[in-house]
């Protein structure tokens, strides 16, 4: 590891220019992986609904079921040249309209493309490249589950579990701020305290989910990272985020889904997804708060 931190201190410029383009193109797949997975649960769920009703299946044919081939233009449905579709800078030279129609495109495309690359440079700049890789790869899933829940109210499995099993690895290598029994420890009791706590709540308030299946495997996760002692911090900074949002989204039209009234219903996955990078980035100063660094 000394060798690679002194090759890229030699070449730094090089090295970090590498990095920053290619989270650039990481964002621009984040983007794929926000607008497609809800497509792809939704239909997928509905298949295998009409499947074991034993109903026909009445879905409609769409390029958007797998995340395989390429972007198309969300207003006209013509597929994007790849020279139109440069993270940011397509954005930014096209002025924010399609090519193929002359519709808008919104501005959160190269703002996700652009917080991609900016907090994935800063992340390898601060940290050593053997961290900074896991902490990118956090970072990604992270964000994809704050824009997700934000639109659908959703927290995919199949980014909550790779979330979790990377910190567990994470924790294995000897490079994460607890070792890997600590950490099993900690995913183990915290699953176990929010299942008990769930059932207790249901008995005295009568039935109803006090807290999200996603939610729940989001909160586990983060302690495969950072233990048990992390929650207080990713807890507060979730609910504190949470909130903030809760009042802006109130003073806003925002429409619903499936359903939610999101002026009266909120998604704590964005807060916890917020808590949840702040402790890992800054958990060394979190921790000694508490007099436990």
């Amino acid at each position: 590891m000394n060798n690679i931190s002194y090759i890229i201190e030699q070449h730094s410029f090089i090295f970090y220019l590498f990095v920053l383009s290619n989270s650039l193109f990481v964002g621009s797949f984040l983007n794929v992986v926000i607008f497609r997975l809800p497509k792809i649960i939704d239909y997928e769920f509905k298949r295998s609904s009409s499947s074991y009703l034993g109903l026909e299946f009445q879905g409609e044919s769409s390029r958007y079921r797998t995340f395989n081939g390429r972007s198309y233009c969300a207003s006209c449905g013509q597929m994007i040249p790849f020279w139109n579709n440069i993270p940011v800078l397509s954005w930014i030279i096209l002025r924010g309209r399609s090519s193929c129609c002359n519709q808008p495109f919104s501005v959160r495309y190269p703002v996700i493309e652009f917080i991609t690359g900016a907090v994935s440079l800063a992340v390898f700049m601060s940290f050593e490249p053997h961290v900074a890789m896991f902490y990118c790869v956090a970072f990604w899933i992270l964000l994809c589950i704050f824009m997700i829940d934000l639109d659908s109210f959703l927290i995919p499995d199949a980014l909550s579990y790779p979330l979790l099993w990377m910190g567990l690895i994470y924790s294995a290598t000897g490079f994460g701020v607890v070792s890997i029994n600590q950490a099993l420890f900690s995913v183990v009791g915290t699953y176990g305290a929010i299942w008990v706590l769930s059932l207790l709540l249901e008995k005295i308030y009568g039935e109803g989910a006090f807290i999200g299946g996603g939610d729940t495997k989001l909160i586990v996760a983060s302690t495969a990272w950072m233990g048990v002692l992390s929650l207080p911090f990713v807890i507060a900074i979730g609910s504190i985020f949470t909130c903030v949002m809760f009042f802006a989204k109130k003073k806003s039209h925002v429409p619903s889904y499936v359903g939610v009234d999101s002026s009266k219903v909120i998604q704590f996955g964005p807060g916890l997804s917020f808590g949840f990078l702040i402790a890992l980035f800054f958990n060394e100063k979190l921790m000694s708060i508490l007099n436990f660094g």
